[in-house]
């Protein structure tokens, strides 16, 4: 529990502000798959096993930016359960499950926390792990610049959204710093119909639109470009958008 809690004061002293986004995360998606986990599981002793595993398992997942709760969660509700059995009833909008736990068992941060997390971490195949990030970091930095490349600069459709239902694998999403997220597969269905995505498309911050790149010759029916499909209800239509090579999809008057 003191290694967890460390690591994670460490991390959140590297990067201001993501404490307020992983704490909501963490009260969103990480107590309900908690539960999720406590209601499936057997006993105790299987909700452990399976929490473990899971643990074992997240270093293969390409992304943890919306995907790191569904495992934070159950982790650290286990820990709570055993260190603060009522710990529920003090959940509110700003709670902080790690601080609840550091509450709980009475533990205050070293002084000297970047070398205490250093020092904790050779435990945890620290050098590994480093190299390994180091090579993700190299590979992640390549795909922005693709990404970036395809959806930013170059030409492409900005498509709106209204009423939006998205389904989306939330392992390998690809922030892009002051534009939105990069889903690398997603499908929406809106009221213009429906856009199938298997190469990459931006979704805005606000969630106002998603952004592919450029189609090929459109058709009446089915729009198609590099990685997506978009299948248009009537009354729909592509027209250009405010960059020369841009479009938009607009409504018909």
């Amino acid at each position: 529990m003191e290694d967890a809690l460390t690591f994670r004061a460490y991390r959140r002293q590297l990067f201001p502000g993501a404490a307020l986004e992983e704490n909501a995360l963490e009260l969103n998606e990480g107590l309900a798959e908690d539960t999720g986990v406590k209601l499936a599981s057997s006993s105790i002793d299987a909700e452990v096993r399976f929490t473990i595993s899971r643990i074992d398992q997240a270093k293969d997942i390409p992304s943890f930016v919306r995907s790191f709760a569904y495992v934070s969660g159950p982790a650290y509700g286990i820990f709570l359960d055993e260190a603060a059995g009522n710990w529920r009833k003090e959940i509110k909008p700003n709670a902080d499950m790690g601080g609840l736990l550091a509450k709980a068992i009475a533990f205050e941060l070293p002084g000297e926390l970047k070398q205490a997390a250093l020092e904790r971490s050779k435990s945890y195949g620290a050098d590994e792990l480093r190299a390994a990030e180091t090579a993700r970091e190299a590979r992640r930095q390549k795909a922005l610049a693709d990404y970036r490349a395809r959806l930013v600069d170059g030409p492409v459709l900005v498509i709106p959204l209204r009423k939006m239902n998205v389904q989306l694998n939330p392992q390998n999403l690809v922030p892009l710093e002051g534009l939105g997220t990069v889903y690398p597969t997603m499908r929406v269905s809106d009221v213009w119909g429906i856009l199938t995505v298997s190469k990459g498309a931006l979704l805005a911050a606000d969630w106002s639109q998603v952004t592919v790149s450029a189609p090929t010759p459109v058709t009446a029916e089915k729009i198609e470009g590099d990685g997506w499909t978009l299948e248009l209800q009537d009354g729909w239509q592509v027209a250009p958008g405010d960059r020369k090579g841009d479009l938009v999809l607009r409504k018909l008057h």
